[in-house]
């Protein structure tokens, strides 16, 4: 455990992720030290670790709990999630911090049984969305939007990105893949710090691709959805609509529109925010904007999620 003038000690759960993101928003944010990574390919992690100067780099994560991390970062695959986090709160006591990627868990029991572990404890969930200087801005102003009424959000992923990509546990619904975890997640959560709390929820998901070939060439079922559609209604009676999927090809894009009684708000991929208030037409408000993926070191823009989450 570091003293308060110490850098913030850090290992790593996941190396696909946090090598494209996490470790370069550390790096960015300064005040901190990476002890170690755990990845599922040993090479793949020591290079990772060769590539940012990481002393411990395994293939079983349960080892670099031995190092005394004051945070560990989980970022693997969604049933991985449960048993690391539960480990990382046993094995750290109340001298470590836990923050665990979305979705939470495999399912509401999960989720439960870690938030009763973490209870009282620095253990912190991974939706970054609602640290962007944007979403920022449109919390501090939702007040002139009047009585809310409704939002929409929708976030489209590359039409290519489908079309190409090899079987993963992204497609395997028994390992929390889809778009509901994978995106929805994100989109409920930054309603939810918008608006507040939920009354009630109609989910639709869709599948409409069957199957994926694996790294061997073979054929393999898609068990997780490729599609999701969400209505929220909040406890002040406003309703929020989101949708996420694979678009159209050369499609793709993150849209959140907010209406209220006496004006609107409207997010144009993570880049440009517009309001209409007080009768005014829509035009551009001045927001200082994150730093690109190329500022923060990240060799690959990773859009919007990548953008905000060194900003914690």
């Amino acid at each position: 455990m570091s003293h308060a003038s110490d850098p913030l000690s850090v290992v790593l759960f996941g190396n696909s992720f946090a090598s494209a993101v996490q470790i370069p928003a550390l790096s960015w944010a300064g005040g901190n030290r990476i002890l170690g990574i755990a990845g599922r390919d040993l090479a793949k992690a020591r290079a990772t670790a060769e590539r940012f100067g990481i002393e411990h780099a395994t293939d079983r994560w349960q080892d670099l709990l031995a190092l005394e991390p004051d945070l560990v970062l989980v970022s693997t695959p969604v049933h991985l999630h449960r048993p690391m986090v539960l480990a990382t709160l046993d094995a750290l006591g109340e001298n470590g911090a836990v923050l665990c990627e979305k979705p939470m868990a495999l399912d509401r029991n999960e989720a439960r049984e870690m938030e009763r572990a973490a209870r009282g404890r620095p253990a912190f969930l991974d939706h970054q969305l609602r640290f962007h200087p944007h979403v920022r801005a449109i919390h501090a102003r939702i007040g002139e939007l009047g009585t809310p009424r409704h939002a929409r959000a929708s976030l489209v992923l590359p039409h290519e990105a489908l079309v190409g990509r090899p079987y993963s546990w992204w497609f395997d619904a028994a390992r929390g893949g889809g778009m509901l975890g994978a995106i929805g997640s994100h989109l409920i959560d930054l309603m939810r710090f918008l608006l507040g709390d939920v009354r009630s929820v109609r989910a639709d998901l869709d599948r409409f691709v069957h199957e994926r070939r694996d790294g061997s060439g073979d054929a393999r079922p898609v068990t997780a959805d490729t599609l999701a559609s969400v209505t929220l209604r909040f406890e002040d009676g406003s309703r929020a609509d989101l949708w996420c999927g694979f678009g159209a090809p050369g499609e793709s894009g993150l849209r959140v529109r907010l209406v209220g009684a006496a004006g609107a708000f409207d997010w144009r991929d993570g880049t440009e925010l517009l309001a209409s208030l007080r009768g005014a037409p829509m035009e551009p408000l001045a927001v200082q904007p994150p730093p690109t993926s190329e500022e923060f070191g990240m060799k690959v823009d990773q859009g919007v999620f990548s953008r905000a989450l060194p900003l914690y």
